[in-house]
């Protein structure tokens, strides 16, 4: 295959963050879309989470309009009512000498792990064998945590393959926090993608505040290691053993995905105080703004690869082109056994 990153489909036999746990109340249901499947969040009165297709056997029509009743589904329009395994369980005006039309809902394998709802789009007898992303042995003291989840427009593949070549931080030069930057190794399996840079990072503010989450101080060279890891189809940060940022992704459809980025740094030293400060200049004044950045840089991509989807790119970066053959590899592995 080609490899035309605006165009780039993603295998469905993973497991994909799908909305934050807490999002979802008891009784509440939430529309939400994989790779431009309409897919009903929700949460029964029991507490439990599922997930089905977002529309009733009758007519199509969007159930997360309608209400959650005990552990049913029921339709806006016509109050037919499904389980959830999306079974049809009733239809209001339906005498009990009928027998009920053997309609059922399409549902996925649902999984609540560290904070977010996770479904399984692909085969479904597949899901006990893929093991769901695990950050449990982050989510304690020793560590303290912060959201950054954002919405780009741009195919997945061009955000994934910009979440690992760290070269492109001329993009971000006015608050990347190092001023230099050197590929050291790169391993590539048929499953993952693990680099490993060298950063050195010297003055400016973006730097102080950096250093300051390290534990470190003053104006003098801080080289760390900066590994990342793209464990199909996510991705993990770490710069040196102090800072870790998980990014699990849901591709919406060709030209959008949903990013669930999750910032992990250790608790030790001088930063254990450093929570406060972080929330309040670190993410808003750096991150945030990298954030917009990598936004708008990804939708240039992306319409450069719609305007010349046949012409060559000059790439240079190991870890880009490994990233970018596991991707090819996958989607087109993916395709062929659906043919």
């Amino acid at each position: 295959m080609k490899a035309n990153l605006s165009q780039m489909g993603v295998d469905p036999n993973y497991w994909y963050p799908i909305l934050r746990e807490n999002e979802l109340a008891k009784g509440k249901s939430l529309p939400a879309v994989f790779w431009k499947k309409q897919i009903l969040i929700f949460r029964d009165q029991s507490g439990e989470v599922h997930a089905l297709e977002n529309s009733c056997a009758h007519r199509k029509v969007a159930l997360h309009t309608g209400e959650i009743r005990d552990c049913k589904v029921v339709c806006p329009y016509h109050g037919w009512e499904f389980e959830t395994d999306g079974k049809l369980a009733k239809i209001p005006y339906w005498t009990s000498d009928k027998k009920l039309p053997n309609v059922r809902l399409q549902s996925y394998p649902v999984r609540c792990r560290n904070g977010l709802v996770w479904i399984f789009p692909g085969d479904a007898e597949l899901a006990d064998t893929v093991p769901v992303p695990d950050t449990s042995s982050l989510e304690n003291k020793e560590w303290f945590s912060f959201c950054l989840d954002n919405d780009f427009y741009n195919n997945y593949s061009i955000g994934i393959i910009n979440g690992m070549d760290y070269y492109h931080f001329h993009l971000h030069r006015k608050f990347q926090p190092w001023s230099d930057i050197k590929l050291l190794n790169l391993q590539a399996s048929e499953n993952s993608v693990l680099g490993e840079y060298e950063i050195i990072s010297t003055q400016g503010r973006a730097a102080r505040l950096f250093k300051s989450i390290l534990g470190e101080g003053g104006n003098e060279k801080v080289v760390e290691s900066l590994r990342v890891h793209y464990l199909y189809p996510h991705h993990l940060a770490e710069v040196g053993e102090k800072i870790k940022v998980w990014v699990y992704f849901l591709p919406v459809n060709e030209k959008h995905v949903k990013a669930f980025i999750t910032m992990y740094i250790k608790s030790s030293g001088v930063n254990r105080f450093f929570r406060k400060p972080f929330q309040t200049l670190f993410s808003p004044l750096i991150l945030k703004k990298i954030q917009v950045q990598d936004a708008w840089i990804g939708l240039q991509e992306q319409e450069a690869w719609e305007l010349y989807p046949n012409e060559p790119r000059c790439e240079t970066n190991p870890i880009s082109i490994a990233v970018q053959k596991l991707l090819v590899q996958k989607w087109t592995n993916h395709l062929e056994k659906e043919s």
